[in-house]
This record gives structure tokens, sequence and C-alpha cells, in this order.
């Protein structure tokens, strides 16, 4: 067999990529509110681990003795499908065992499309909200949001069945890092309480910049330029909420 004919699509010159990306998209994350702990992911940013060249360094450092089509056929479902999950898995505290995770879901068929993930409990014919205060007793795993069945108790996914219930609930938490929403146009939008907002200043803590008007309150924010496509300009869109009071 010929060199040029074993040679992988993609050169296999990255060093050092796993622990660099990880770095990186961990510098890149963005708290809001400020002081309180949750954290988003730019959506340019999660763009850019779409980078096929990138992609192959990583996995070459995660499976070192994969090769080839196999390897290629990773690669190109990373970049086109899971790029959300794999920049969510990436930032979590146990990034290292991300590799297997990642090749478990595009197994399954799993897609950035079927997120947010929620609980699937094994005993209930109900699919508890990832956002729920309370949980049963009994055992649960992960499944899609875009799951269409009425019965989930035999549709979770797969490669959380073994995941110990903290690691789900820290999955189920770590998510939520790059669904940041991207405003499109003018239009009131409901958001589910856990969706981190791509806001980068947000006035709401000073009192006396609140105005005030019928049953609302009003004051003005600053969206993060990548999450916005409603105004073009150099500078972040100032923008304003309201709230029921």
């Amino acid at each position: 067999m010929s060199s040029s004919a074993s040679t992988p699509q993609y050169e296999e010159q990255v060093v050092g990529s796993l622990e660099s990306l990880v770095n990186r998209l961990n510098g890149e994350l963005i708290e809001w509110p400020e002081g309180r702990n949750s954290y988003f992911l730019p959506i340019d940013i999660i763009g850019t681990i779409k980078d096929q060249e990138l992609l192959h360094g990583v996995l070459k450092e995660l499976f070192p003795h994969m090769t080839g089509p196999k390897l290629n056929h990773y690669v190109d479902s990373i970049s086109r499908d899971v790029t959300k999950i794999f920049g969510f898995l990436l930032c979590r505290s146990s990034w290292k065992d991300c590799g297997k995770v990642i090749v478990k879901l595009i197994d399954e068929n799993i897609s950035d499309t079927d997120l947010p993930f929620s609980r699937v409990h094994a005993h209930s014919t109900n699919t508890g909200s990832s956002n729920s205060q309370s949980m049963a007793s009994s055992a649960y795993t992960l499944g899609r949001s875009s799951c269409p069945c009425d019965h989930h108790t035999k549709c979770g996914i797969k490669a959380f069945s073994r995941w110990k219930r903290m690691e789900m609930e820290n999955l189920c938490r770590d998510q939520w890092i790059t669904l940041a929403p991207v405003f499109e146009n003018l239009a009131h939008y409901n958001f589910e309480d856990n969706v981190i907002l791509p806001f980068i200043n947000d006035r709401e803590r000073f009192p006396e910049e609140i105005k005030k008007g019928g049953y609302s309150e009003v004051w003005a924010t600053r969206i993060h330029p990548a999450h916005q496509n409603i105004l073009q300009s150099t500078h972040p869109l100032v923008w304003s909420k309201s709230k029921t009071c």
C-alpha cells in the first residue's frame, strides 16, 4: 500500500490541541448575571469548534489509536452536528472523559437539535423538565427534548444510562453554557428559567436607572454582539427589557 493511500484526510500535526481548546473555551465564558456563577459561551466562539483540523488533533489525543475513515467520521459529525454538545462537555470539570461521551452520542444519532436534554424517569410516563425543582426518587436518565413520544420510559439516551445522578444533574446545568439565544428580530421572547441570556451589561442592579410605568419596569441591557442580528453596528446593541411588577 502506498503512503499516499494510507494518509488520513486531515494532517496529524496539532499537538496539545485538547488542553489548549479547553483552556480557550473556559477563558471565553462570560458570567451573567454577574456574581451568579452562571456562564454562557458566545455563539461565535462555539463556531470555532467546527474547525476540522483542530478537531482532528483533539480526537487524536482522545483516541490515539483511532485512524482513517472512523476518525474522519467523528470529526465531520462534531463539526456539523454536535458542536454545542462538544463545547459544554469540554467546559465541564470532567472534560478528559468527553471523548467517550461524544462518540457514544454520535453513535446514537444525538445532535445539537436534541438540546436541551430533559430528565427521563425510569418508572414514570412523564419526562421531567430540565429545570424541575423536585425529582422523583426513582432512577432516571436523560432524553432528547425533540422526542415526540408521550411515554419516555424506554427512550432515554443510552450514553447517559450508567451515569451517576450527580453527573446528570451537573450536565443538566452545564448544557445551558452553549444555549444562549441569538436575537434575530424585534419580538417578545419567553425563555425557560434556565436559559442564560447573552448579556454583557445589565443595568437592572442600578435602581436609579430603572424606569417604571404601567405594570412594567424597563432598564438598559447590552447584548453580546454575536447574539443579535437585528442591527448592523460595530458596537454592541443597547437593548431594553421589561418585567411585570
